[in-house]
């Protein structure tokens, strides 16, 4: 799965830039993973990968409480790009393959 990998990531949510990990594991189409950032780790859930493509859900805390994060993006090579979107909370993330 082109995929699959740990990635080290930088995203801004609220003006606030904040730096992690994420690890995506495939199993057939089928996505699993989990992010590491701002102090909390948030496993993906329903993940699902088409070719260079994915997409999730992850929950954690914002500013304004738990909220439930879309998750979508695409890996090109070793470099990875996307987006977080919780109603009107956006955030663009991008990162590089570390393993």
């Amino acid at each position: 799965m082109a995929v699959e990998g740990t990635y080290k990531v930088s995203a801004e949510l609220m003006g606030s830039k904040a730096e992690g990990t994420v690890k995506l594991v495939g199993d057939g189409a089928n996505l699993q993973g989990n992010v590491e950032a701002l102090g909390m780790s948030a496993p993906l859930m329903g993940g699902v990968a088409t070719g260079s493509s994915f997409m999730g859900t992850i929950e954690g805390p914002t500013p304004l409480g738990t909220k439930r994060f879309k998750v979508e993006g695409t890996v090109t090579g070793d470099k990875i790009s996307g987006r977080l979107k919780a109603g009107l909370l956006v955030a663009s993330f991008s990162g590089t393959r570390i393993s």
